[in-house]
């Protein structure tokens, strides 16, 4: 599953390559209260835009693919509004938006 949610990632939007310009994750996705565990192994890719000043554009987190439960996916466009970034390192400064995706998944013990 992991595998196969890697694919929906483009190249240059990846934590590692986004870090590899100075781009630090200063608050982490954080899921809404009550999002519930699914129940069978699940997981999603989400984009979204990272602003000039580190926040996440509202409106932005879009979920590129998913498999299993939906509730992961829409869980994760909720929570990717939580997510901050130090921009302090990265040069030259974005003007623009600059697209970021991440993914998640969850795998049931059997």
């Amino acid at each position: 599953m992991l595998d196969d949610l890697k694919t929906a990632v483009e190249p240059g939007q990846s934590l590692a390559d986004l870090q590899a310009r100075g781009f630090r994750v200063k608050t982490p996705l954080s899921f809404p209260p009550g999002t519930s565990a699914p129940h069978q192994s699940s997981g999603a890719v989400v984009q979204m835009m990272i602003q000039p000043d580190g926040s996440i554009q509202p409106g932005s987190p879009r979920t590129l693919k998913s498999v299993g439960e939906a509730q992961v996916s829409q869980a994760m466009e909720v929570g990717a509004l939580s997510v901050q970034f130090d921009m302090d390192a990265v040069s030259p400064k974005p003007t623009e938006p600059v697209p970021y995706t991440t993914l998640f998944a969850v795998c049931n013990r059997q």
